[in-house]
């Protein structure tokens, strides 16, 4: 049981690990204390927090992001620091990947996980019954 959710959440950690770096790599370094705040007034306080300026704090920004915790006002601030569409197609590709592939995966592992498990609980109960009644 541990070891199919073990693969499917390293495979998870992969994901995340390669989009970090490739958003490190594009948009690290862009977002400072001052730069989300001076070029849009609609960012909150501490939003430039969520940013790609090392490995740590990219994938906290992409688990904000898988779980559609403001991600509109993440993918606005990069649209207007970096001044380009580009951001908006790396979020959509990762969010197409982890939404809807990858956690789908997890997702189908655990409830076959779960079947398999709730059939050998059903025929230990069987057999529990059977001696008890003999």
């Amino acid at each position: 049981m541990a070891k199919p959710l073990a693969m499917m959440f390293f495979s998870m950690y992969f994901f995340f690990y390669c989009f970090a770096i490739i958003g490190n790599s594009l948009l690290g370094g862009k977002v400072s204390n001052q730069s989300a705040q001076v070029n849009d007034a609609g960012v909150p306080a501490l939003y430039y927090l969520l940013n790609f300026n090392d490995l740590a704090s990219s994938i906290i920004t992409l688990y904000g992001f898988m779980i559609i915790s403001g991600w509109w006002v993440i993918t606005n601030m990069y649209i207007d620091i970096v001044g380009s569409q580009w951001p908006i197609i790396f979020y959509i590709v990762f969010f197409v990947t982890i939404e809807l592939i990858v956690l789908n995966l997890v997702i189908a592992v655990i409830l076959e996980i779960y079947s398999a498990v709730e059939t050998n609980v059903e025929d230990y109960f069987k057999k529990i019954e059977l001696i008890k009644s003999a």
